[in-house]
């Protein structure tokens, strides 16, 4: 369908899809995934555009990260992730999700 053709080429040309914006001040923050998918949940500051927390370049493994005096912690067990933080947010974030590895893998399997 038409719209599946659009959110695909975008996810190929961005790398990300945008699911949630959580506004700042937020507090006692947790994201879970409930079970394991080949995507890779990433998160991105807003006002300054870094994404700080599982960049194209960067591997998927658990680890505390620190973005602008706030701390987050990432983790990554067998393909479910869970990202929390305390807060309070300085900054909007957005959470995103990576497709670049699921379509990596596409390609290998069909070629």
């Amino acid at each position: 369908d038409c719209c599946s053709s659009i959110v695909f080429c975008l996810w190929f040309v961005s790398g990300f899809l945008k699911i949630l914006e959580i506004p700042r001040g937020a507090r006692h923050l947790l994201i879970q995934e409930f079970k394991a998918t080949p995507h890779i949940l990433a998160v991105k500051n807003q006002a300054t555009g870094h994404l700080f927390l599982n960049d194209e370049d960067e591997f998927p493994e658990s680890r505390t990260v620190i973005e602008k005096g706030v701390e987050w912690e990432y983790h990554n067990n067998d393909d479910m992730e869970t990202i929390q933080t305390t807060g309070p947010l300085r900054y909007t974030v957005l959470v995103m999700v990576s497709h670049l590895y699921t379509l990596r893998s596409l390609d290998s399997t069909n070629y």
